[in-house]
């Protein structure tokens, strides 16, 4: 069963600097040139992390887990607010003759900046349980290594057919990128402080990974510099790899540790529904 009534302090608060971080991205673009992937840019990292992290805190079994009961209220809670508020993206727009495209909407996941998480977020849903079976029967370094393979191995296989025209659309709408952030939001309540020191180590050499991936001039040389020069990762969504997902355990580290005052707790809690009406407000400017 899920024990709902565990409560982890730093939560609500990390979740309401992550929302933060979400709208300052939208809303000023000029950030992008101050370093923003290792601080704003990794909001949906960690807004991944923390959802894996309290699945593997209060999950008993993957059967109590998977519930008709569970799954309907992921539904209401979750995928409902956003249908409507899709609709209404929809009837406003509609109402304000702007051209709208079906293709556009499914290729994107819904309208608006951000759109894309709720399939990334419904596709965790599904993932995270077997993530935490696997980090609860293995020694840590064993499920470090077995889900690194399958995280090299699903970004690698994107490769041979990324120039494909809609391949780039299901990639966006897939959380192959952050399977490695979904497993370290498992693994990481059950670690000693020792083991996480070594986590913390990884995260500055992902830390340098997203360096090159998204500020050097020739960006991707580590991507590009294996298998004889060939691509190990697409060349789309430089910074968010299997290889710079150790990352978000930085910033985490400084979240868990924050006191926050109660209006970050309270974005947190309501983190979903704030992120939703930027999406709503957001989406206006595009049509502008």
């Amino acid at each position: 069963m899920i024990d709902r009534n565990i409560h982890i302090d730093w939560v609500d608060g990390a979740k309401g600097v992550a929302i933060l971080s979400v709208i300052l991205l939208h809303s000023l673009p000029c950030l992008r040139e101050t370093g923003w992937m290792w601080h704003i840019g990794q909001a949906v990292p960690v807004f991944l992390f923390i959802t894996a992290y309290l699945v593997s805190v209060r999950m008993e079994s993957i059967k109590t887990y998977f519930t008709f009961d569970r799954f309907a209220r992921m539904l209401k809670k979750v995928f409902v607010p956003f249908v409507l508020v899709l609709i209404l993206q929809v009837g406003c727009l509609a109402l304000a003759d702007k051209d709208l495209s079906i293709k556009a909407i499914i290729r994107d996941g819904g309208i608006g900046p951000g759109s894309y998480y709720i399939w990334l977020y419904l596709q965790s849903w599904i993932l995270i349980p077997f993530m935490v079976w696997l980090v609860r029967k293995v020694p840590v370094w064993a499920s470090c290594l077995i889900m690194l393979a399958i995280s090299m191995v699903a970004e690698y296989a994107f490769v041979p057919i990324e120039d494909i025209k809609f391949v780039g659309d299901v990639y966006r709408l897939m959380p192959i990128r952050y399977l490695m952030v979904l497993y370290l939001g498992c693994v990481w309540p059950m670690l000693k402080d020792k083991q996480k020191y070594i986590f913390y180590g990884l995260a500055f050499v992902s830390a340098l990974l997203i360096l090159n991936d998204v500020y050097l001039v020739d960006n991707m040389w580590f991507a590009n510099s294996f298998m004889g020069g060939g691509e190990i990762v697409p060349s789309y969504w430089n910074g968010y790899h299997w290889y710079t997902a150790f990352y978000v355990v930085a910033p985490i580290a400084l979240l868990e540790r924050i006191r926050y005052a109660d209006i970050w707790k309270q974005a947190g809690k309501y983190s979903w529904y704030i992120f939703l009406m930027q999406m709503m407000c957001f989406c206006f400017y595009e049509f502008v």
